[in-house]
């Protein structure tokens, strides 16, 4: 199945982050499945999920910036 790349963009802040948001999420169901021969299926699932929103990227906080004395 092909997707449309600039929706998938929308959701994401680089090509960078989308590749790691959907990579994440693979991995995550990955291990739900438990098996590697599923991958084919597990990709496809990241990027659905990506499309109808259930996948929403929410940026981390950066750490507090302590600097020496």
């Amino acid at each position: 199945m092909l997707y449309d790349y600039d929706e998938m963009l929308r959701h994401a802040k680089s090509k960078f982050h989308l590749v790691n948001l959907l990579a994440k999420r693979s991995r995550e169901l990955n291990r739900w499945v438990g098996s590697e021969t599923d991958i084919i299926k597990i990709i496809p699932l990241a990027i659905e999920e990506l499309l109808e929103g259930k996948l929403i990227a929410e940026p981390k906080e950066p750490p507090p910036q302590t600097f020496p004395k």
